[in-house]
């Protein structure tokens, strides 16, 4: 896929017809060329190994207390995301799936290696959203271009959502301030109730 405009060249793994491009990811990737490929792709999504390093999964595990149930069915909230997941991807400006079951077959439909686990981009606070998917669900909504159009319905939700929570701690921060600054008052006038200058 070359760019018109400056001749950069790259070649995706997997180019759907609808213009999704998915990216499996084994090997380290060198950060500069992990921003090349999302600012020249765009639409795109990772699919990393979890199995790649042997305490990714541990990490993974002992950082489910950080991972709370969201009011949608699926998707959760993961609270300081980098107990759970690689510092290397929580960066990326497009969703990143892990996927921790690797080449083994599991029989267990709760082990948490069965499902595929999407991080999404937008960090609200120290919150970030995670998105439990069936393997078989995700390759219907990458081929059907179901995909796209989810993945744009819940970034516009994620970024409302940040907006709001900048409004409120901007709020929060005046309102200290003007606090601070009526104390001070009152400090002030109990100086000269005293007959104090300075």
């Amino acid at each position: 896929m070359p760019d018109i405009k400056t001749g950069e060249k790259h070649i995706a793994d997997i180019r759907t017809e609808h213009g999704l491009v998915i990216e499996f990811q084994h090997s380290h990737l060198n950060p500069q060329e992990h921003n090349a490929r999302e600012n020249f792709y765009k639409d795109m999504v990772w699919v990393v190994d979890g199995t790649r390093l042997r305490h990714d999964y541990p990490r993974f595990i002992k950082g489910q207390k950080q991972i709370q149930p969201a009011s949608k069915p699926g998707i959760y909230y993961v609270y300081d995301p980098e107990k759970c997941f690689p510092s290397a991807w929580l960066k990326s400006s497009v969703p990143v799936i892990f996927d921790f079951r690797g080449a083994l077959l599991i029989d267990d439909p709760l082990d948490l290696r069965e499902p595929l686990h999407c991080l999404f981009p937008v960090l609200v606070g120290r919150r970030a959203t995670l998105a439990r998917i069936p393997r078989s669900a995700f390759i219907k909504a990458a081929t059907s271009g179901d995909w796209l159009m989810r993945v744009s319905g819940i970034m516009e939700e994620l970024l409302n959502d940040k907006k709001e929570w900048e409004n409120q701690e901007i709020s929060s921060e005046l309102l200290w301030e003007l606090h601070k600054s009526q104390m001070q008052g009152l400090h002030v006038g109990s100086d000269y109730s005293k007959g104090r200058i300075f």
